[in-house]
């Protein structure tokens, strides 16, 4: 496989500035309209002038970040998975994750909170690992009642008020206080919620499962057959497709291809690389195979979805 250079997240330097949104140090953003006094008609009015990125093909993202919906509605698609968010909901997106906007109400109230795994110095132990395993796969999104909703708007103000704030004493370490408070809380709604699986209780299936789609993950840009992902899990690749199978009702086969496309409409889509380029950052023999088997799950051949707005 040629060396071409990693894939270019969307990182925080690629976030237009501009008066809604507030920056810290380049590894904070927070953007709302809960007080958009702007005389915009709707929210995609203001969308136009606004930070908050509205594209209609996949991106990844280089950075965590929460999105808490006050009203209306905003649809998302985070990897192999659609979300809807309305009044009250709240989801943390993990660094690393190819997303996608689907769709957003005129009537939209939202607050954004995205900041860089950097950003956060204090080991989060095994917290961090549901942000950066659990969430990946199983985005939960938690409804809050009235109670927890201003306790997170209350958060995020603080945030705020402190990015805005002139004097720099000790600023940086209360900024990133607020924000651990502000997971720490999301994690322990999670745990009240019953939304995340303790994997004491899973059966060993399950955690097999679990352990192939990390492993996927890392690897699927490389590899596509079963065999190199049983190896790995030191199974059989008979064995291994059953129990998938049996967790998720699809085929180890199908996991892995949802992999490899979404991976190459991201690539695809970002503009940088050539068709061919595609074919090798994917591992495949040559630009045919990736042609065929692109458009077998797409629909179209990769160039023509590299063309499409």
């Amino acid at each position: 496989m040629k060396n071409y250079k990693q894939f270019e997240y969307l990182s925080m330097m690629m976030i237009p500035r501009d008066k809604w949104t507030l920056f810290h140090n380049n590894e904070l953003f927070i953007s709302d309209n809960i007080n958009d006094n702007e005389g915009y008609s709707n929210i995609h009015e203001r969308l136009k002038n606004s930070s908050l990125i509205i594209t209609s093909h996949p991106f990844k993202i280089k950075f965590s970040i929460a999105i808490l919906c006050l009203g209306g509605s905003i649809e998302i698609r985070s990897n192999m998975s659609e979300y809807k968010l309305t009044k009250n909901d709240i989801v943390i997106i993990p660094a690393g994750t190819i997303g996608q906007y689907n769709n957003i109400s005129e009537d939209c109230k939202i607050v954004i909170v995205a900041f860089s795994m950097d950003f956060l110095n204090t080991n989060l132990g095994t917290h961090n690992t549901l942000l950066n395993h659990n969430l990946i796969f199983k985005l939960p999104i938690l409804t809050l009642n009235n109670e927890e909703a201003n306790e997170f708007i209350n958060i995020y103000s603080n945030i705020k008020k402190y990015i805005k704030e002139k004097d720099d004493t000790y600023k940086n370490e209360i900024i990133s206080n607020y924000i651990q408070i502000f997971q720490y809380y999301y994690y322990r709604l999670l745990i009240k919620y019953e939304k995340f699986d303790n994997n004491e209780n899973k059966s060993r299936k399950s955690r097999i499962f679990d352990q192939f789609m990390q492993i996927l993950e890392e690897h699927h840009n490389k590899e596509r057959q079963i065999g190199f992902y049983a190896d790995k899990l030191c199974l059989t690749p008979k064995y291994l497709s059953q129990v998938i199978y049996e967790v998720s009702g699809r085929h180890a086969s199908e996991w892995i291809k949802d992999f490899v496309i979404l991976e190459a409409k991201a690539l695809l889509k970002s503009k940088q690389y050539t068709v061919q380029q595609v074919s090798d950052m994917l591992n495949f023999a040559n630009q045919s195979f990736f042609g065929v088997y692109f458009k077998k799950a797409v629909g179209c051949s990769p160039l023509t979805y590299q063309k499409e707005e």
